[in-house]
């Protein structure tokens, strides 16, 4: 039986690869950001939860072209491209990195190149790429849902014609894939430049604000419909900047 290769689809061109050689190991990663509280009189603080972390998959591929006499960076330059942005969706293209059991739908957040071997002509020949993917989906989130639409979450009619307004309830879903890239240029004598610049697309999967259920519309264009006070679903969140540079 073949040896399985890892396959690398995107999904935004429909076409995809195998690597040159499958890595001797990968790590999954997701965690959990708390904050502490120093509570005079108590022996250690208080925790409380703040957000989730974006779950990651870590690998390093080995690409070697030396038998071929072929520059390397013809084979990582399939991977390096996967960090470029459409210039019409303005997004790094949605990728499914699949090996075995491991299916993992993501982007690509960060490649480290290193060449190791070269030709005579200086051109690579051998190179080894640190290439982290990420993605991330928020459930629960907070959101302020209207009382008439309480009794779609399980709510009593009686418990929500209770409330004055609505309550502040655990029903928002978002997903989030981005791309990060870091630039670093050595001028010599002393003298170095280093740039960042990350990509964040987000999208409201599930909501249950009045927005959703009851949208508001400009005059001046009426086919449009508008979350005034909480994002739309199919929309971005609120205070999720798309664009991050230093």
């Amino acid at each position: 039986m073949p040896l399985e290769r890892i396959y690398v689809f995107n999904e935004q061109v429909k076409q995809g690869f195998f690597v040159m050689f499958n890595p001797e190991e990968y790590s999954l990663n997701k965690d959990n950001n708390y904050a502490s509280q120093a509570i005079p009189g108590l022996q250690s603080p208080l925790l409380q939860f703040v957000h989730g972390n974006l779950r990651t998959l870590d690998m390093e591929l080995f690409f070697d072209t030396f038998e071929t006499k072929v520059d390397v960076r013809s084979e990582t330059q399939k991977v390096v491209a996967l960090l470029d942005i459409n210039s019409d969706l303005h997004t790094p293209p949605v990728l499914r990195v699949t090996w075995g059991s491991l299916e993992f739908r993501c982007v690509l957040a960060k490649v480290s190149q290193k060449f190791i071997k070269f030709f005579p002509s200086g051109h690579p020949a051998r190179a080894k790429l640190n290439v982290t993917f990420f993605h991330n989906r928020f459930t629960n989130q907070v959101e302020f849902v209207n009382n008439t639409a309480l009794p779609q979450l399980g709510v009593p009619m009686s418990v929500a014609a209770a409330t004055a307004f609505g309550a502040t309830v655990n029903s928002a879903d978002t997903r989030s894939l981005g791309a990060e890239t870091e630039l670093e240029f050595n001028f010599g004598h002393g003298f170095s430049a280093k740039a960042a610049y990350t990509y964040l697309g987000a999208v409201v999967q599930r909501s249950f604000s009045s927005d959703n259920l009851a949208p508001s519309f400009n005059p001046n264009f009426p086919t449009i419909p508008i979350g005034a006070f909480s994002p739309l679903v199919g929309n971005r969140p609120f205070r999720r900047a798309p664009h991050a540079g230093r």
